[in-house]
């Protein structure tokens, strides 16, 4: 991945946030697996249904293409390697 593992977890942070989910997410992010965390986070927005506000965030966009960029590599290569 072009990003390391921490820019990676503040990706997952401003998502839960923008989901209004960030202190649930908070303790998970650092004590549960990534791959798992992913999971429950494409989950949560897709419960609270994606639309047009995530897009209007370029932040939130930016961290969307990294978790789609994460979840890519892990089905390829059965791992991700980061920056």
């Amino acid at each position: 991945m072009k990003i390391t593992v921490e820019e990676f977890k503040v990706n997952l942070t401003i998502i839960s946030r923008r989901l209004g989910l960030e202190t649930n997410y908070k303790s998970l992010i650092e004590s549960n697996s990534l791959p798992e965390m992913v999971k429950l986070l494409i989950y949560d927005m897709f419960v609270q249904g994606v639309n047009s506000y995530f897009e209007e965030d370029d932040q939130v966009f930016r961290s969307i293409q990294n978790i789609k960029e994460y979840c890519n590599e892990l089905k390829t290569n059965g791992f991700v390697v980061f920056k």
